[in-house]
């Protein structure tokens, strides 16, 4: 039941955003006034971002929910892959393609230099706030259900001596 439940989370949530980011990448084709198509753009854009924010924190709660009840840590890896590819296609698809629509239109642009070292470095990151995260819900699940207890004598038959 955990897995389907993260299953349609996650799905809602890259329906959700994909939306966002299709319709921010819309108003660079629009036919009005370009100052008014950008900031459309932006509009969208940015609240496409605070959504993946949102929907990343929310993925991550659930991951944790599915590795305690479940041990499969594969949700992490899910969570990571889900913000990675979000964040890759905001930084590189949408970034480069609003730059351009700067460019085209003479609109003072911002620099499109430093958008990619901004999706790798949060990439990198998040991947290690995900490694931190597995490695505390390991611990903790450690504690809560221990393994039993192994002997360390070996095993003498004193019947066969």
């Amino acid at each position: 039941m955990w897995k389907k439940t993260y299953f349609a989370t996650l799905a809602i949530f890259a329906a959700i955003l994909a939306f966002f980011m299709y319709y921010a990448w819309s108003w660079l084709a629009s036919i009005g006034a370009p100052a008014d198509a950008f900031a459309g753009y932006e509009f969208w854009s940015s609240l496409g971002w605070v959504g993946l924010w949102i929907a990343t924190v929310i993925l991550l709660f659930n991951a944790n929910i599915v590795f305690a009840k479940t041990e499969e840590p594969w949700a992490f890896s899910a969570t990571f892959a889900f913000f990675a590819v979000f964040v890759v296609a905001k930084f590189f698809w949408l970034g480069s393609a609003a730059i351009d629509f700067q460019q085209a239109n003479n609109l003072p642009s911002g620099s499109a230099f430093l958008g990619p070292f901004l999706a790798i470095f949060l990439c990198t990151g998040f991947a290690g706030v995900v490694f931190v995260n597995h490695y505390v819900a390991e611990r903790f699940r450690a504690k809560i259900y221990p393994a039993p207890p192994v002997s360390d004598s070996p095993n003498i038959d004193i019947a066969a001596k």
